[in-house]
């Protein structure tokens, strides 16, 4: 509903849910979309019920590089 969901190298789609040590999820997930104005769209879904079971909190996921980052070329 609000755009392509980005693929790896592997083409795998790139969503990451979070688990506990358990396996289970969190309830929590990152999804990385194609293009960035999919972010924009995602967002009017902020505060919407996913399967009736739970409420959607979406936002803009920022990163920051450590302190000590020293960026390498993996290609």
């Amino acid at each position: 509903k609000c755009g392509v969901i980005k693929k790896d190298l592997d083409g795998k789609f790139k969503v990451k849910i979070y688990t506990d040590e358990n396996g289970k999820p969190k309830g929590d997930a990152r999804i990385t979309f194609f293009k960035p104005e999919s972010v924009g769209l995602a967002k009017l879904l902020d505060g919407s019920w996913f399967d009736t079971k739970c409420q959607m909190k979406i936002s803009e996921a920022h990163f920051e590089p450590k302190a000590n980052f020293v960026p390498e070329k993996t290609y």
